[in-house]
């Protein structure tokens, strides 16, 4: 159970439709940040306002979670939401990211045993670099081994995991582990260590999206108790023996779960064409995904010409590198050049709201004038049109405001927008066009055009 502040106790109030204030507001906003995990889960306004989206999106996580999904929140609903928020916050989604801080002699836990078990996977094909034991301690040996690493690799060699450390082992693995999924050779246990444990724990997480019931890991390498608990709840519900070791037909059931067995079908496009593939991409990855993200940048950049268009060739190089870059500064992500779940997610959001048919202007000239209701998420027409006009003349003189298709469909894009514009200006950012919001963007157009 995740550690959870007091001012996150359940208020005493049950929350349903018609129930509005501060505490509908933060469920809306726990609800929202679920459901980048879980798709199921609809985004919806935070606007404080219990309406029919809140209820579904409330029906949707009650239904996912095992809980009575009446779409109302209660003392029970209320704690599975705030669990599940901060279980997700305090566990990042892509392992591979650097942690954001330099690993060290001395410097022990999850961090150390992933880069452990890279390098010793590196070690095997490199009989150069010494092989390592996965025990989550950063001693004389680990140092000994970063050092060689970093001398090969022409990196100032300080035995110390800075980022540029960190980004070259988690390319070259990639560069090396091109088939993840080929059998290790022995059943993997309570104990087992190294890549092959890696590659089971980022299974069960990515299948934890659809089923809740497997426990959310720590990927470190290491088979303990938490991994052998989650593997026999996959293999409960897969109708395998729960003895809870990754024998070789729950690997298989594994792999299969990720992706169609062979021969199968694939799914049509924009169902697992457009699936974030399970692992992040970086500098020396190769395959099908990495085709796709150049594929989604490439059309991307027709909109966007700062984004440097890379050819489709599946090959994760430093061209593609500095596009990722690109389109992370543009909308505001963390801007370290890997493609991970949220990057993936954001390509493949913004190149449909991009390339989707603009919504018809009227022949007649809109007015600046306010339209007479908020424009928020979800919102359509010529004065969202004009706000996206608006914003676009505006970003020419604030870089940090991202540019916007101006097709009267008020997107994510046009959101995030919004909130960076409501930062910049001192306003209450709640990603809303309201009648505050409108006034300033049209004032601050005004004196940008003088």
């Amino acid at each position: 159970m995740p550690n959870i502040p007091a001012e996150d106790r359940y208020p005493g109030v049950l929350l349903k439709r018609g129930s509005s204030g501060p505490d509908v507001k933060k469920m809306q906003n726990y609800l929202n940040f679920i459901g980048k995990t879980y798709s199921s889960i609809p985004p919806v306004v935070e606007d404080g306002k219990f309406g029919p989206a809140t209820e579904t999106a409330v029906i949707r996580f009650q239904q996912l979670f095992g809980l009575v999904d009446d779409g109302t929140i209660g003392p029970e609903t209320w704690n599975a939401i705030v669990s599940a928020y901060y279980e997700l916050k305090e566990s990042p989604t892509d392992p591979d990211l650097y942690p954001g801080f330099a690993l060290k002699r001395g410097d022990r836990g999850s961090e150390v045993s992933l880069l452990q078990s890279y390098l010793d996977f590196i070690a095997k094909s490199d009989p150069e670099l010494p092989s390592l034991q996965v025990d989550g301690r950063f001693g004389a040996a680990m140092e000994r081994a970063v050092e060689a690493f970093q001398r090969q690799g022409g990196l100032l060699v300080t035995g110390i995991v800075d980022e540029n450390t960190w980004n070259a082992v988690i390319a070259r693995k990639n560069e090396l582990n091109t088939d993840p999924w080929k059998y290790p050779g022995a059943p993997l246990r309570f104990g087992s260590t190294g890549i092959h444990v890696v590659t089971v724990q980022n299974a069960l997480n990515q299948l934890r999206t659809q089923d809740p019931s497997i426990p959310r890991l720590v990927v470190d390498g290491r088979y303990g108790i938490a991994v052998e608990e989650a593997v026999a709840a996959f293999q409960r519900k897969n109708r395998l023996e729960p003895d809870g070791i990754t024998g070789p037909r729950t690997w298989n059931a594994l792999r299969d779960a990720q992706s169609p067995p062979e021969g199968q079908a694939p799914e049509p496009p924009g169902a697992s064409a457009d699936s974030y593939p399970g692992v992040p991409l970086s500098l020396g990855s190769r395959g099908e995904a990495v085709r796709k993200m150049q594929s989604e940048l490439s059309r991307i950049s027709r909109y966007y010409p700062s984004i440097p268009a890379s050819s489709p060739d599946g090959v994760f190089g430093t061209d593609m590198e500095r596009s990722v870059l690109t389109f992370q500064q543009i909308l505001g992500l963390r801007a370290d050049g890997i493609i991970g779940r949220d990057t993936w997610e954001a390509a493949i959001r913004t190149r449909k709201e991009l390339e989707e048919e603009p919504v018809p202007r009227p022949e007649a000239q809109i007015s600046d004038e306010y339209p007479g209701a908020p424009l928020m998420e979800g919102s359509i027409g010529p004065a969202v049109a004009l706000l996206q006009t608006r914003l676009n003349e505006i970003g020419d003189y604030y870089q940090s405001i991202p540019r916007l298709a101006e097709d009267g469909k008020f997107g994510v894009n046009t959101r995030r927008a919004i909130l960076l514009f409501q930062r910049v200006f001192g306003l209450t950012p709640d990603g809303m066009a309201g009648p505050k919001t409108w006034e300033k963007v049209m004032e601050v157009r005004n004196q940008v055009k003088k």
